[in-house]
């Protein structure tokens, strides 16, 4: 207890003197950039707007106020330039993950999102990669679909069939939270599409699911909570890399700590399933490509790198395509001639078509995938600036030379708004996605997936997801807030997820044109 009690000691010392330190000697030249607040001096400024699930908004009035360029931590940059995207992100950069991602590994075994070795990434992107190939998400859609029906079913359950008002919204009828219901259904399409089998969520309405320790023990938890208060845990301790052997140790009481252990418990249970149920009849799931190359020949993968795969794909499969949905639907219901103009496109395709939209149906309709692209430019999966960090002989990122060592990153919440790239940035405008000028600055430089070879590797089965289904819920529904100016907030983890959002739905009518 007296070491720990001593380790801790020197442990707070190196948290509070050794930036000062750093800040007033200045051997990397950092403090001709500005700082918010105490950002130069600690990490603090940084990890205290994580706590609060607002960092990124913090970053983007700082960069506001300050500038392009600014400092947000003692040995971090944050660029609000196009130029740095492809420096610090693209297929060429000397650039490399940041020791920021230690914090996911726990043991190790990395996965392919922990992992900052070029050479481990590339390993394992080679049947990552494979899983998640489009060609292997297309063929999903049966089973994908099969979701979607139980997801209308439920929706078709909440429908509110009252007379209605002079606006065509009903009288009566009960406000549904559409945001965890869409969470619901993208676990159970992550469960079919990587285990063989849904979660059952939403089956049950809620998101308790089977878990099991490395040691057999079995219980339930909660997914969706155990993953976002891990979340939240692991990316305050992450700015403090070298004392996450001390810290994660002082802090195994917390509740985000238990949520990461449930979380494992939760993966394990699925890899130890799958392992035992075999391969499912009539399709491919992604944890084959985990246990078998293209060839058929065994990956050789361990148990524990099955279950931090495993946990990737659940986590690629689920939060960010709910984000996703969530705040799409959110820009359409509040601007209603960017939906009358989508429903007309769905319309003239799907017609009174009764159930859900086909891939193929969809899959080339413009307008809906820029309002798609449109909602994850504003309000993207991810928003902080990923961090990476420069080689030791240093880099030059968009003009500027920056020592080595140093964390580096492109905040893509500002850089999304950043208007020397987008008009009326703050505005949910699809039309902006086809415009001659500015579409081609949006396909480059809005990268809700991140850019280049770490880009979420979930990101087909997302736009399928969102393609398929909200085409359908457009095409089908009606929908309203409880509150016409309703302004729905974020809550920032690792991923940006929004807050509860409650809607009263009703059927309706499709403008088929005969």
């Amino acid at each position: 207890m007296i070491n720990l009690l001593v380790l801790a000691s020197l442990g707070l010392c190196y948290l509070i003197l050794r930036p000062i330190f750093v800040y007033f000697k200045d051997e990397k030249n950092l403090r001709r950039f500005p700082a918010p607040s105490i950002a130069g001096f600690t990490n603090l400024w940084s990890a205290n707007n994580f706590r609060k699930g607002r960092r990124s908004l913090e970053v983007h009035k700082a960069h506001q106020r300050l500038g392009p360029v600014i400092r947000i931590q003692p040995e971090h940059i944050s660029f609000n330039l196009p130029a740095a995207v492809t420096d610090i992100y693209g297929f060429s950069t000397k650039v490399q993950k940041d020791p920021f991602y230690d914090t996911f590994t726990g043991n190790e075994y990395t996965s392919i999102v922990g992992t900052r070795s070029r050479e481990e990434h590339a390993r394992k992107r080679k049947y990552v990669s494979n899983a998640f190939a489009q060609r292997n998400i297309v063929d999903m859609e049966p089973i994908i679909q099969q979701q979607v029906a139980t997801f209308l079913a439920k929706m078709d359950s909440f429908c509110s069939p009252s007379p209605s008002d002079n606006k065509g919204v009903p009288v009566d009828g009960t406000f549904h939270n559409v945001r965890r219901w869409l969470n619901l259904f993208t676990f159970d399409v992550i469960g079919a599409a990587a285990f063989g089998k849904p979660m059952g969520f939403l089956e049950q309405g809620d998101d308790l699911a089977p878990a099991e320790t490395w040691d057999g023990k079995r219980y339930h938890t909660h997914a969706i909570r155990s993953f976002h208060t891990n979340s939240r845990y692991d990316v305050i301790l992450a700015h403090w890399p070298k004392l996450l052997w001390l810290t994660k140790r002082l802090t195994q009481w917390h509740p985000g700590n238990k949520g990461g252990a449930d979380f494992t418990a939760l993966t394990i249970r699925k890899v130890r399933e799958r392992k035992e149920s075999g391969k499912p009849a009539g399709y491919t799931d992604f944890f084959h490509h985990l246990l078998q190359d293209r060839n058929g020949k065994d990956v050789g993968l361990s148990m524990f790198e099955l279950e931090k795969e495993a946990g990737v794909m659940i986590n690629a499969g689920s939060d960010t395509t709910t984000t996703a949905m969530t705040h799409c639907l959110y820009y359409l219901i509040r601007n209603p001639p960017v939906l009358k103009k989508l429903r007309e496109e769905l319309d003239a395709v799907l017609g009174g078509q009764a159930t859900a939209a086909r891939y193929e149906q969809v899959k080339d309709l413009k307008y809906l995938r820029v309002c798609l692209d449109e909602a994850m430019r504003l309000r993207p999966p991810t928003s902080l600036g990923l961090p990476r960090i420069t080689p030791p002989e240093g880099a030059t990122i968009a003009g500027y030379h920056i020592a080595g060592d140093v964390t580096i990153s492109v905040p893509t919440y500002t850089l999304h708004r950043n208007p020397e790239l987008f008009s009326d940035p703050e505005t949910y405008r699809p039309e902006r996605w086809l415009d001659e000028v500015e579409g081609p600055r949006c396909r480059t430089y809005v990268m809700p997936f991140s850019t280049g070879p770490r880009a979420c590797i979930g990101r087909n089965l997302a736009y399928l997801e969102q393609q398929i289904l909200i085409a359908t819920l457009v095409h089908r529904y009606d929908w309203c807030f409880e509150s016409d100016d309703l302004e729905l907030s974020t809550i920032e983890r690792f991923n940006a997820n929004p807050a509860d959002m409650w809607v009263k739905l009703w059927r309706r009518e499709p403008n088929v044109q005969v």
